[in-house]
């Protein structure tokens, strides 16, 4: 198969009462090449499509060759094994109550202006 053209994560709005949030992507494909492809980048999930011309439309949705990484359950080097991958197991120092939160949300904005 070959992708022709692939609008890359976007807002789909639907005009349904309590509706969820849908974050969309849509991949034309086919058989045959094709020279004109194209790629539709948004510059934010809810804003219109730019059309970037490319070569070609790899599985990541980027302009590049078709290489695509292998899954892996060992690490590349020397390195401990990740056991629990994500986890918040450092005595709940990273999490932040809402309270929390807030307050460092306020404090680091004043700290741009």
């Amino acid at each position: 198969m070959h992708l022709h053209f692939a609008h890359r994560t976007f807002q789909w709005d639907s005009e349904a009462g309590g509706k969820a949030a849908v974050h969309c992507v849509i991949i034309g494909f086919g058989l045959e090449e094709t020279r004109q492809k194209t790629i539709f980048e948004y510059v934010d999930v809810r804003s219109e499509p730019q059309a970037i011309p490319a070569r070609n439309i790899n599985p990541y949705l980027i302009d590049a060759p078709d290489i695509v990484l292998q899954k892996r359950t060992e690490p590349l080097c020397n390195v401990p094994r990740m056991i629990k991958g994500c986890q918040p197991t450092d005595g709940g120092n990273l999490l932040l109550s809402s309270v929390e939160k807030n307050d460092l949300l306020t404090k680091e904005t004043l700290n741009k202006s």
